[in-house]
Formats: structure tokens, C-alpha cells, sequence
């Protein structure tokens, strides 16, 4: 058996070379998968690997002769994509009669200045401007780049323009016009963005239609969203239902509400915690790794603990489990969470953690919160001189005038300031044991992973302990030390998520194939069983909603393509030859040059997409999560899809003949979704 590294043959029975120690493997003549030495059968496909009829004569190929060269896709095909969007519609209220009194010119710097605000407020929350209508705009979430939050973003920004009309009635009061205001509705689902126009793009849907016509029936300064939004953000906003309402042009009665302001909830467990969290299931090692260092930092020994896992996997709820377990134990618990929409501002969730540590409430007044200060900072032994001013001037307090003014230069404050907050942590501890967490360290800004360095590194002799969650993306920037404790949260065992989809459920008639469907499609990550379920529940037939991604997770799934940057393009090609897939088959595909698929599929497997064994062009590959395969499956425009199914029926039966032996369902498949039903006629019969 020839190596396919160093090219040394090696006895038939070898599993590894002998010259250069490289598991030698073996290439199945029918679907191109490589098998480990010795197999004599095909572990994907079932086919005899040796001394066999159907096994071809072995000969040495170059991979230049593995493969044809890359064909180009039809140049017909639009450049573009689906994607799940939201959009916002904006109008100003009044605006032909406004412009009837004013002189055009001042009309227009009228509409510039509402313009100008409105289009700041968007930003700010990573909307897309997608056209400026007159004195209306229309709005993209979730175009050019996905965001997991986009339809909060959405209600967000819609909150922001209408705080921004207040400033710009203030700015344009000597015009001596009537207060302006302004419509917005926002509606949410699939599209097709045509980018064939470098200048613009256009979206194909009703979704933009139906956002216009929310916007018509809202009343003047107020955000009015649709149904199929709010169940997207459901639990983070204070809402009123208006009912179903007839809009212009749409047959049946759309369901709206209004939006008052948010929840105040933090995160998707917080607003999750509205309608009732599911049973909390597994986990049981993690927790009593928790529970273990939290013995060792109540007597004195501190400790760090650092929980990574994907997006959805249960690390908050996890988190909150063990807040649960130790409510019965004396002791002071903070958290908080830093925000992908805040990752940029400096503080932010610094400013977030001190609310939490001196208990600030809504209600309370300045003088109130700042007698709160003193007292909590008195208690934990920092002096207040210094102090107070530090952390008063952070959070926007007023500055007493018995307190001496601050003479450090901005650097020198910085310092003081991580030194106050550290000072109060541990002087509190010896008060009483104490819980600090702070998740999602990944969209975390420098100033809260300073904070955290600094405490980490003086609390091995303190009753504390600081708790962490971040995405595996997140890279510590201190040192490992012995008091720090780190571990990988993973998806939950088959017999964990069986369980946990029968008790979502709650039918115990449901068939096991339906059972286990849902487990193998959310791979064992706990948010995608959730959701998978709460789509069954609510469907009349499992059938449909197990085809179909939860509008839940189609932003998720999507950011975490986008991500990738031009990694992305490959990954939706591999979507389409299937859930596992070759080098070499994907290189007959894929548009792009060798150096740069490889490091794409790099890309993708550091990204924890993709599953990766052996080298190219020996190597092969499988989706970790048969919804995220789907997402960039379905975000293809259908023209895509047909030509790279018939490109990969082509690469079957040029390059792996007997595939449509041993395979014919698989050749089939391909021909029927490329459209060339007649061809697959034969194969589907053979299959069948």
C-alpha cells in the first residue's frame, strides 16, 4: 500500500507508514470518502475496498489528474442571496402640508436634520440605510451583515429616532413650525437581495410592503411592529397589543403591537424567564466542578472560573443553575454581561456591574444613589475621598461639593479606578463570601477584561469568586494561574437531549423517529432543541416544522456565516454536496483557487462548523450542526443551488462511476434539485 504523504509503499497489513509514521488510508472507488487501513469496506457507502470486482485497478494519480479544473458558474445566475431580514419603515407625519409652509430651502435643511438623526440612530444599532423615500427611509437588520440580535436592534433603533424627533423640534424651533413627528413599523421574514447593482441593493419580498403598512396605521410617535417581530422579541419589550388589523393590500388581518419601551430583561434567558424556562437537564460534572470551587473560595481560597461554549449550548442557564444550588449559602451575588451592541463603548458594562454593586434602582434620586455609594464603599474599608469622585464621575453622578475635585490626568484615573473597584470586591469578601459574573467576554470591551485581570490576579486569598462565560473565540489576555479553573461546556449527550425533547414535548405518544430527528437536527445544543420543539408544538403537523429553521435561529445561524467572511462562499457550496462531503469533490466545485479553499475549510473547522480528518487533498469533512449546513444551504438563490447540483451529478459520474451503483439515490437527488428530472428518472428507480 503506496503512502499518499512520503509515496513509500508499505505490506498490505500496515496501518501506519514506516517511513514517515502517516496513517495510511484508503480511498473508496465509489464515493471518494478515505477510509482508515485496514478496511475492506466502504464506511461511508459500504463498498469492498480490496479484492473486489467493483474495486477498479489501483493507480497513482497527481491531484492535478484527481480532478478536473474549477468550472464557472453560469454568468446568467443573479449575484445575490436569501436571508432573513427586518426591516423599518420611517415616515415623517404631515409632511406635504410641512413643506407647504415653509420655503423649499428650509425644507430642506428640515429634512436634512431629520434625515441626518434618524440615520445616526439606525447606525448606531447596525442598520443599513437601504433608501432615503423623501421624508421616509427604509431600513435593513441583517443586510450586508447578519447580526444573532438584529430584530432588538430593529425595535431599538426604532426607540432612538423617535428620542431623536425631541432634539430636532428643539433645534428647529424658530422655524415656527408645528412639532414634528414621525410613523414606524417594523415586520420581519425571508427575502431574495438582488446585488447585481454594485450601488444598491434590492430586496424581492412582502416583507418591505407589509413594514410599510404597519407604519401607515401607527399613530404619530410611536413604534409599531408586527406579530411575526414580536414573537422575535418577545419578553425584552414592554408591549400593548393592538390586535389584528387590516392592512392595505395584505388578505388577512395582521396582529400588531405597540412598543412602550424595553423590558430591562438582559439577554434571551432573562426574557425566556417571562413565559417559563424549561427543565434544566445534564450538566451534572459541570456543576459539581462549580460547586467544588465554590467550597474552596468561601474558606478564603479565591477562586477563577471560565466557561466557554458556542452560542446556545447553556452557559447562562448553566450559570444560573448554580445560582440556584448555593441560595441556602450566606453570600453576595453580582452580574453582567457585556453586549455585542456595546462592545465599542468604553465602560459600558463596567458601569453596568457597579449598578449592580451598590443596587441602584430607576427610582431612586441622585442624592439617594449617591448616600447608597458612601455607604457601600465606607463598608468595604475604601476611602471615600478619592473614591467616590472616581466612580460618581463614571456613572454621570453629580460630585458632592464636600468632595475635593479630581486632579489626575485621564491614564492616572483609569488606574485608581480598576484599584477602587478591586479594593471595594475584596473588602466586601471578608464581609461575606461573594459571586461575581460577567458574561460574554467575547464582545467584551477592554475596559471590564482590565477589571477582571485585576481581580483575578489578588483574589487567591479571598472569599471569592469570579465567574466567566465566553464563545470559543474569546482568548484571555492574563496569565493561567493555579486558582483559575477553565472548561469546555458541550453539547448535551444523546441520552440528555432525548430527554430533554420528550419533556418540551410533552407528548408522550410523539414517535421515537420524530424524537430522534429533532436530536440528530439540533445536534445536542440546548437552544436548538428548544426551539425545534416550540416550532413542532405550535405547527399542526411535525412533518413541515421539522424541515424548516426557526425564525429563532435564522439570525443566529446567519451571523455566525457572515463571520466568516469569504469563507462563508465555501461553506454554502459544501452545503449543497451535503453533510459530509471530500476535498476533492468540493475543489470540483467550489469557484475558488486550492490555497484559498484550504484556508477557508481552516477557516471553517477553527469557526467549529466543520469536522476535519485527514489532509488535502486526502482529507474529509462534516457539518458539527445540521442547522447551520441548512442556514447556508437556504441562503443560496435557487439558481445557485441548481448549478452546483448539477456540477456535483456531473463530478459523481465523471470522476466516482460507480457511485451511481451503489448510490443511485444520491445521484438522483442531485439531478432532481439541479432540475434535470428526467435524467434522475433511471436512478431514483434503480434506488428504489
Amino acid at each position: 500500500m503506496r503512502c499518499s504523504i512520503c509515496g513509500c509503499e508499505n505490506h498490505d497489513a500496515a496501518k501506519f507508514c514506516h517511513e514517515c509514521s502517516a496513517p495510511l488510508l484508503l480511498r473508496c472507488p465509489a464515493c471518494g470518502v478515505t477510509n482508515r487501513a485496514p478496511a475492506k469496506f466502504c464506511t461511508q457507502c459500504g463498498v469492498p475496498l480490496e479484492d473486489s470486482p467493483l474495486r477498479p485497478t489501483p493507480r497513482s494519480r497527481s491531484p492535478a489528474e484527481r480532478i478536473e479544473p474549477v468550472r464557472p458558474l453560469d454568468p446568467a445566475i443573479v449575484k445575490g442571496e436569501r436571508r432573513h431580514l427586518t426591516v423599518l419603515f420611517c415616515d415623517l407625519v404631515g409632511s406635504t402640508r410641512i413643506a407647504a409652509n415653509l420655503d423649499p430651502e428650509d425644507w430642506r435643511e428640515v429634512i436634512g436634520f431629520y434625515h441626518d438623526g434618524a440615520t445616526e440612530a439606525v447606525e448606531r444599532f447596525g442598520g443599513y440605510v437601504a433608501q432615503l423615500l423623501g421624508d421616509g427611509l427604509l431600513v435593513y437588520f441583517g443586510y450586508p451583515k447578519a447580526h444573532e440580535d438584529d430584530p432588538q436592534r430593529a425595535v431599538l433603533a426604532g426607540l432612538a429616532i423617535l428620542d431623536g424627533m425631541t432634539a430636532l423640534n428643539e433645534r428647529i424651533a424658530s422655524k415656527r413650525l408645528s412639532r414634528l413627528a414621525v410613523r414606524i413599523g417594523i415586520h420581519s421574514g425571508s427575502v431574495v437581495v438582488d446585488e447585481s447593482d454594485s450601488k444598491s441593493a434590492r430586496v424581492y419580498s412582502e416583507v418591505p410592503n407589509i413594514a410599510s403598512r404597519v407604519q401607515s396605521v401607527a399613530p404619530p410617535d410611536t413604534v409599531l411592529i408586527s406579530g411575526a417581530l414580536h414573537h422575535l422579541v418577545s419578553g425584552l419589550f414592554v408591549v400593548e397589543d393592538r390586535g389584528a388589523q387590516p392592512l392595505k393590500g395584505i388578505e388577512d388581518p395582521t396582529r400588531l403591537y405597540r412598543v412602550i419601551q424595553p423590558s430591562g430583561a438582559r439577554g434571551r434567558l432573562a426574557a425566556a424567564a417571562v413565559r417559563g424556562l424549561t427543565p434544566f437537564i445534564g450538566r451534572e460534572d459541570e456543576l459539581r466542578f462549580l460547586s467544588n470551587r465554590w467550597d474552596q473560595a468561601r474558606e478564603g481560597e479565591g477562586q477563577f472560573i471560565l466557561v466557554v461554549g458556542e452560542a446556545g449550548i447553556g452557559k447562562s442557564r448553566l450559570v444560573q443553575r448554580f445560582h440556584e444550588q448555593i441560595t441556602d449559602t450566606p453570600h453576595s451575588w453580582f452580574e453582567c454581561a457585556a453586549a455585542s451592541l456595546h462592545q465599542n463603548t468604553p465602560f459600558y458594562t463596567v458601569s453596568e456591574l457597579l449598578e449592580q454593586i451598590f443596587r441602584w434602582r430607576r427610582e431612586q434620586t441622585s442624592e439617594e444613589r449617591i448616600a447608597g455609594l458612601e455607604a457601600s464603599l465606607k463598608s468595604a474599608g475604601v476611602k471615600l475621598d478619592e473614591a467616590l469622585p472616581l466612580i460618581a464621575q463614571l456613572v454621570n453622578l453629580p460630585i458632592p461639593d464636600r468632595y475635593p475635585p479630581l486632579q489626575m490626568a485621564p491614564d492616572q484615573q483609569r488606574k485608581r479606578l480598576l484599584a477602587t473597584i478591586t479594593a471595594w470586591a475584596l473588602g466586601n469578601a471578608r464581609i461575606q463570601p461573594m459571586v461575581i459574573v460577567v458574561e460574554d467576554l467575547h464582545w467584551a470591551d477592554p475596559s471590564i477584561l482590565e477589571v477582571i485581570q485585576v481581580l483575578v490576579e489578588q483574589d487567591a486569598m479571598a472569599r471569592l469568586l469570579v465567574m466567566c462565560t465566553a464563545r470559543p473565540e474569546f482568548r484571555a489576555p492574563w496569565p493561567q494561574r493555579a486558582h483559575h479553573g477553565h472548561f469546555m461546556l458541550n453539547r448535551l449527550s444523546a441520552r440528555d437531549a432525548h430527554e430533554m425533547v420528550s419533556n418540551l414535548a410533552a407528548d408522550p405518544t410523539l414517535p421515537a423517529k420524530t424524537v430522534a430527528a429533532v436530536v440528530a437536527r439540533s445536534g445536542g445544543v440546548p437552544l436548538f432543541v428548544e426551539e425545534l420543539i416550540r416550532a413542532m408544538v405550535v405547527s399542526d403537523d411535525f412533518r413541515p416544522a421539522l424541515r424548516e429553521i426557526p425564525a429563532t435561529l435564522r439570525d443566529l445561524l446567519m451571523a455566525r456565516l457572515d463571520r466568516l467572511g469569504e469563507a462563508r462562499e465555501v461553506a454554502q457550496v459544501a452545503a449543497v454536496i451535503g453533510h459530509e462531503f471530500s476535498w476533492e469533490t468540493l475543489r470540483a466545485i467550489a469557484p475558488v483557487e486550492d490555497e484559498k479553499l484550504a484556508t477557508a475549510l481552516k477557516t471553517l473547522a477553527e469557526a467549529g462548523l466543520l469536522l476535519e480528518q485527514g489532509l488535502p487533498p486526502e482529507s474529509n469533512y462534516r457539518f458539527r450542526h445540521a442547522l447551520i449546513q441548512e442556514t447556508a444551504y437556504q441562503s443560496l438563490l435557487r439558481t445557485k443551488r441548481q448549478s452546483f447540483h448539477r456540477r456535483i451529478a456531473e463530478v459523481m459520474e465523471e470522476r466516482f462511476p460507480l457511485t451511481g451503483e451503489v448510490q443511485p439515490g444520491l445521484l438522483a437527488f442531485h439531478l432532481t434539485e439541479a432540475g434535470l428530472g428526467q435524467q434522475a428518472i433511471p436512478h431514483w428507480q434503480a434506488a428504489a
